[in-house]
């Protein structure tokens, strides 16, 4: 408010010219306030005013608001003092109470403007047709923004029923707010509550059965205060909706209005002063000023309360605090790929994978150690063969059998051991080859979040951009340099505007919701924040530990840097050491289907038997001693003469396998090979590109600001600066997008090399230093 800014002209010291300083063509503005010297505003306002009167009136005038005529209170003698002062030019009443008292004299003495009208019923200001005050020597500023709509925005949004309405205590029993709001209130059978804050109380006191607050008239308390109120407010999850935008700055959640509602009464004031100064008399002047209405809405405070925003507010409001981190959890890239190396689903599968590999290694040499087997048998036979076997068999008998046997030599065996060994292997290669791939999307996704949050942010910041321009084109409309066409267009432009906003809001949580994915979040909507990364980043130092990024400057180095590359993805690849290890396996395959032409199988056999138990016909004499216990020992040769031409057809078989490997080996080099070459080229193209794309982005948005500005002025058409707004809005966004491609690049330029430098230790780092310069130094000094 007016009077809160131009209390803090005095306490923060502004140098004001002194009445001995002045000349005949100065102006001195007298001003009649509602709150005291106490209160305290760092906005300058007071001085803002001056600068917009100034301007209005041109250089030939000079406009002076001095100490001495100041009145920090809304009683009629005050008023009169500053009438009866011959020094007093003009007078600028701010505050509801001093607007009501001035309504309430007629005809005035000296010129007076008023302004902080809340209701023309409330404050009973004189308004007649045609939309003037009527009175003589008085004015004032009507805002289309009321109280009314206020509350009916605040109860689309939540339909509340118990309000407390905060108001200043020194505005107690100066105008009839009770009756005010009850009659406001009255449509939608709500309960007012009215809190007068007084001036020694921290806090306003709100009963229990509050559900909403509404910030009406507290100009006289600072933003450190209102925070303090928002804070409190929040704690006890209470929506709040306030009259000013710099409320929702301090952290109350909602308001309808703009932070260049102010400017504009500014320049009201002025254009009254001017016709003031040109003799027009202030009872004809329009009291009437048309603000533009939108929504303002702070994110930090609707989140914390976890209030539910309707899509009207959410899809047409000015959000602010939007930057505030939404959640604790805040990843950094680091952070990010080492939990996906951990989490990962399709990692995790592949290191099943892996254990699977062991097994089956673990299944092939259990066939080089002894089987044991041990079996009991109980016998049953025919009682007459019994009797005549002379005692050697008896009716019943019970006998155990123990077995012991160990492979001495198989080359199947020992064939399937090496080749289970290199199966492994080539798995392991498989899920390091995965997991390079893991750590590109992680950090792929990760960069997208920051692409698409640059995005949005442009986005939004267009949105705003094409509603000035909408302003723009009612004022040319208004004065007639521009047809109604012209709004329409705007309209259109802002409506396009806000759904590509809107887009980009819904790509965010989308981005966000693939990256949830890549690390197996089990709710992968839930929220986080992400770290910033610039190309000065300590981080990404650490990229580049070869100094990589100058050799791709000069075309000399790019090709001897892609043949090091290429040599460096030929000897690293994971991919290639799989088919390495594939082939090994054939190859051990066709040197055992080879051997087995020639090569027995041999194994060393014992067993032995123990009779336990003998009954029924057929026993032995009693004077006889059978034997209970045998055993034997046997060495068993193997030698297969014929299969069928099984071992003809599996040396066939494997000598085609080792064919294809060879050839897949062939197709690999040549596709690594190419990689390294397009992604280096790709590289190349991103580095070269930030630098351009900056370039661009700086003269677009020169043009645009020119083109804008020629508009407003009625120089150049609608479409003209259509075309240049589009412009600059894609090449920000070409800008945004240039520095997050060329990492993204680099990264997969490192992929296609099979490992990141990033995760080197710095012996490895110094390693592959030294193998780049050795390489470098031998290409150029090569004849």
């Amino acid at each position: 408010m007016l009077g809160i800014a131009i209390s803090a002209v005095l306490v923060m010291g502004l140098v004001l010219p002194t009445h001995a300083q002045t000349e005949k063509s100065d102006l001195y503005i007298g001003l009649l306030l509602d709150f005291g010297a106490e209160a305290t505003d760092d906005d300058g306002e007071l001085s803002l005013l001056q600068e917009e009167i100034h301007k209005v009136l041109g250089v030939n005038t000079s406009v002076h608001f001095l100490p001495e005529h100041m009145r920090f209170s809304a009683h009629h003698e005050d008023y009169l003092s500053l009438a009866n002062d011959p020094a007093v030019d003009l007078i600028i009443a701010a505050g509801p109470a001093s607007a009501a008292m001035l309504a309430a004299q007629g005809a005035l003495p000296k010129p007076t403007i008023a302004v902080g009208i809340l209701d023309v019923e409330l404050q009973q200001m004189p308004l007649v047709e045609p939309g003037v005050s009527g009175v003589r020597n008085f004015t004032y500023v009507l805002s289309t923004h009321s109280i009314q709509k206020d509350l009916a925005a605040f109860h689309r949004i939540h339909p509340f029923a118990h309000l407390a309405v905060i108001i200043s205590e020194t505005l107690k029993g100066k105008l009839d707010f009770e009756d005010f709001f009850e009659r406001l209130a009255a449509p939608y059978g709500t309960q007012v509550e009215l809190v007068f804050w007084g001036k020694e109380a921290p806090l306003p006191e709100l009963s229990g059965a509050v559900d909403a607050v509404y910030l009406a008239v507290v100009f006289e308390r600072s933003p450190e205060e209102v925070a303090l109120l928002s804070e409190a407010l929040a704690e006890r999850k209470l929506p709040s909706f306030a009259m000013s935008r710099s409320y929702v700055d301090a952290g109350i959640m909602a308001c309808i209005g703009d932070e260049s509602g102010r400017d504009q009464i500014f320049r009201k004031l002025a254009l009254i002063v001017e016709g003031v100064a040109l003799g027009e008399e202030l009872a004809a002047m329009p009291v009437r000023h048309n603000l533009d209405e939108q929504w303002v809405l702070n994110a930090a405070t609707i989140r914390r309360i976890g209030f539910d925003l309707s899509f009207e507010a959410l899809f047409s409001a000015r959000f602010l605090k939007a930057d505030e981190p939404i959640s604790d959890r805040r990843l950094s890239l680091q952070e990010i790929i080492a939990e996906g190396l951990q989490s990962n689903l399709d990692l995790r599968i592949e290191k099943r994978s892996v254990d699977l590999a062991s097994q089956d290694m673990r299944r092939a040499k259990s066939s080089l150690l002894p089987t044991v087997e041990t079996s009991t048998t109980l016998l049953q036979i025919d009682p007459d063969i019994a009797e005549r076997a002379f005692g050697q068999q008896p009716e019943r008998t019970g006998a155990g059998t123990g077995t012991v046997q160990q492979v001495l030599f198989s080359e199947q065996a020992f064939a399937n051991v090496k080749i289970q060994q290199y199966l492994a292997e080539a798995v392991r290669h498989r899920t390091d080859l995965v997991a390079l791939d893991v750590v590109l999307n992680l950090a792929t996704a990760y960069f997208n979040i920051l692409l698409v949050k640059t995005g949005a942010r442009i986005q939004d910041e267009n949105l705003e951009v094409s509603r000035r321009n909408l302003k723009i084109a009612r004022t040319r409309n208004a004065v007639g340099y521009a047809g109604v066409a012209d709004v329409f267009r705007w309209e259109s432009e802002v409506a396009r505007a806000t759904q590509a906003s809107i887009e980009a809001f819904n790509n965010l949580y989308l981005a966000k919701v693939q990256l949830n994915r890549l690390l197996n979040r089990t709710d992968i909507g839930e929220e986080f924040e992400v770290e910033d990364a610039q190309l000065s980043d300590e981080l990404f130092g650490r990229f580049d530990p070869a100094r990589i990024g100058p050799l791709i400057d000069r075309a000399g180095d790019v090709e001897i840097l892609t043949d090091f590359l290429v040599a460096e993805a030929l000897q690293n690849m994971p991919s290639l050491k799989q088919l390495a290890a594939n082939m090994k396996a054939a190859e051990r395959q066709q040197q055992m289907n080879r051997r087995l032409y020639y090569l027995p199988t041999v194994a060393l056999r014992g067993q032995a038997d123990y009779t336990f138990w003998r009954a029924g016909k057929g026993m032995p004499p009693a004077s006889s001693d059978p034997v209970n216990s045998t055993w034997n020992l046997a060495l068993h040769f193997t030698y297969p003469l014929f299969q069928g031409n099984q071992r003809k057809i599996a040396i066939d078989q494997t000598a085609i396998q080792q064919q294809q490997l060879r050839l897949q080996e062939e197709s690999l080099r040549q596709q690594l090979s190419q990689a390294v070459q397009v992604r280096m080229t790709n590289l190349v193209s991103r580095r070269t590109n930030i630098h351009f794309a900056g370039i661009a982005a700086a003269s677009a948005q020169k043009n645009f600001e020119l083109v804008q500005d020629a508009y407003q002025k009625g120089q150049l058409a609608i479409t003209q600066l259509v075309d240049a707004q589009r412009a600059a809005l894609s090449a920000r966004q070409a800008e945004a997008g240039a520095v997050y491609e060329y990492l993204v690049s680099y990264l997969q330029l490192e992929n296609s090399i099979g490992g990141y430098t990033m995760f080197m230790t710095s012996e490895e780092q110094e390693a592959f230093v030294g193998r780049l310069t050795a390489f470098f130094a031998q290409r150029k000094n090569a004849p």
